[in-house]
């Protein structure tokens, strides 16, 4: 396990001993829990909505929420991204453009995550409309 760092380090010593690291781990596990969530509700739709007797406002609800995940899957996969470019800047020595690129990272994971439990919230009310009617 990475030492914390300290207060007197340089910001690209503690963005590459303990931010690259985090961030990289928690975009791996959260792109493993997207997929197996999409994958998941896309094999057992018929079972989740029923298609050939729900209402349209569930089947839309499905594929609003299987959107939601998409985007989710795309802005992990870009915080990803991000995290590797920063990282890069940091080992160039431009540590100044690399401190300002990690405020945006979170934001594209806190994006992800957000539409991740939005689409949750809509699949979950899309099996509501189909057990109500």
């Amino acid at each position: 396990m990475a030492e914390f760092p300290k207060s007197t380090d340089s910001i690209g010593t503690k963005f590459l001993g303990f931010v690259y690291g985090e961030v990289k781990d928690l975009s791996k596990q959260f792109l493993t829990l997207l997929s197996g969530v999409l994958v998941f509700s896309v094999t057992f739709s018929e079972k989740i909505v029923g298609f050939p007797t729900v209402s349209l406002l569930a089947k839309n609800l499905l594929f609003v929420s299987w959107l939601l995940f998409i985007g989710a899957l795309v802005a992990t996969g870009a915080a990803i991204w991000l995290n590797y470019v920063c990282a890069s800047m940091v080992l160039r020595g431009r540590e100044d453009s690399a401190a300002s690129l990690v405020p945006k990272i979170y934001y594209v994971l806190d994006l992800g995550g957000v539409g991740f439990v939005v689409g949750l919230i809509l699949l979950a009310v899309a099996a509501l409309v189909r057990i109500t009617s």
